[in-house]
């Protein structure tokens, strides 16, 4: 299937990032293949982030994949993973977040993918 797609938040510092693929339609689920999520601590401070994938809107959607990131002070973390299949229910959003960090911390999402048929297998 083709439909190749990517979406990414980078937020301003101290806020939450969120990045979201909508439902597609026409039988088909928004399969994601690759993510990234980072974060860059303060310099007087190390920041503990929690990122999540969810199956649907955030906090009410189905984890498919959840990380934490542990930035220390004025470094910065980040979690890449590629070559996976995690897809949304049909008819749900894909959603990446990552937890509001402290003042003067950034985080940042990202994540790419394509479109599946639903119920088609995985990892093809």
């Amino acid at each position: 299937m083709s439909g190749l797609w990517s979406e990414t938040d980078y937020p301003a510092t101290a806020t939450a990032a969120s990045a979201a693929k909508a439902d597609p339609g026409s039988n088909l689920v928004a399969r994601c293949r690759a993510l990234t999520v980072s974060v860059s601590a303060d310099p007087a401070e190390s920041t503990i982030l929690r990122a999540t994938l969810w199956d649907g809107p955030a906090v009410t959607g189905v984890v498919l994949w959840a990380g934490t990131l542990h930035a220390q002070a004025d470094a910065s973390q980040d979690i890449s993973i590629n070559g996976v299949d995690l897809r949304a229910s049909l008819g749900n959003v894909l959603t990446l977040t990552l937890d509001a960090p402290d003042t003067g911390c950034q985080g940042a999402v990202s994540m790419s993918g394509d479109l599946a048929r639903s119920g088609a297998n995985y990892g093809v």
